[in-house]
């Protein structure tokens, strides 16, 4: 499993962060909290309905991972810690 994808992409999202793009969608959405949990909803309802379904799942897993990505970077956190709460679940 290669996630370096992870890194790469949590750097592309802090940098839209600091240097916001215009167009970007991230740099859209990366300031706005309320829009940021209300597209995680999204998201979340779009994975449970592809998993129902049995199409798009992977598709709406990276939308749900990305929108959640967008989060830490909003906070100012990072995704690595979610990562190392997997390795303790792991223990």
């Amino acid at each position: 499993m290669d996630l370096n994808i992870l890194e790469e992409l949590e750097e592309v999202i802090k940098d839209r962060k600091i240097n916001p793009k215009e167009g970007s969608y991230v740099s859209g959405l990366i300031n706005n909290e309320n829009d940021i949990l209300e597209k995680i909803g999204e998201e979340c309802t779009e994975l449970l309905i592809s998993a129902k379904d049995n199409k798009n799942l992977d598709h709406e897993a990276a939308d749900l991972i990305f929108h959640i990505m967008v989060l830490y970077a909003n906070k100012d956190r990072e995704f690595n810690k979610v990562l190392q709460e997997l390795r303790e679940r792991r223990d």
